[in-house]
């Protein structure tokens, strides 16, 4: 077998104009946006995240949870029937130029990975890279995602039923909101942009072209 080179490109985010923040110091807002269907459902963090607000009044009297998109029935269910459901915002799905406001808005992204499975990255994360606010990450530990969030700096990830480092990254991430330190590497994100991304690939085929013809 001939040995060969490989070269992955993941996916990537394009570009919008981005917009300055209104930003409400009085508030502490999480967002996610997109579908979260009931296998995704991270049921642990539901309640770790209770716990947090229960513990830091100083937090809950500020916080936020703002859920938009396809959000499966069960979920919000289980949300509206707990301590969550005093803080939760439910609202459907949107056309992008609109919930761009909510976005550039929002103090923390939250991702919300696919269990088992650590190759999957999906489109939201990179959009939420290009936002450059804090991304509080449930994914699998040592997955695709993790490896882009480190390299990246760009929020922190614990595994779906790691209970105690859910609670510390709320924590962190709490803290770098409230004393607005969160700082991404920038020229690391920029690295994900579609149009960076276009640029390696004309670059491989050029040189497998030249290759090709030498």
């Amino acid at each position: 077998m001939v040995a060969r080179e490989v070269l992955v490109i993941t996916n990537g985010y394009e570009a919008f104009p981005k917009q300055q923040p209104i930003k409400n110091p009085a508030k502490i807002k999480m967002l996610y946006a997109g579908v979260l269907s009931a296998d995704r459902n991270p049921s642990i963090f539901w309640k770790v995240l209770e716990n947090y607000l229960l513990d830091h009044p100083v937090v809950s009297e500020k916080f936020e949870l703002i859920l938009i998109g396809n959000i499966d029935p069960l979920i919000l269910s289980q949300l509206k029937t707990c301590y969550l459901n005093e803080f939760l915002h439910f609202i459907p799905s949107m056309p992008h130029v609109q919930l761009q406001d909510y976005l550039f808005n929002a103090d923390i992204l939250l991702l919300v990975g696919v269990p088992g499975n650590k190759g999957v990255i999906t489109g939201k994360f990179f959009e939420y890279l290009y936002l450059q606010k804090p991304i509080y990450s449930i994914s699998p530990i040592a997955s695709d995602v993790v490896a882009i969030l480190n390299e990246t700096q760009a929020g922190f990830n614990a595994d779906y039923e790691d209970a105690e480092q859910l609670y510390y990254n709320l924590e962190c991430i709490f803290e770098m909101v409230q004393n607005n330190s969160f700082t991404g590497n920038e020229t690391k994100i920029t690295n994900y942009s579609r149009k960076n991304l276009t640029s390696i690939i004309a670059g491989v085929l050029d040189a497998f072209f030249e290759k090709q013809h030498q």
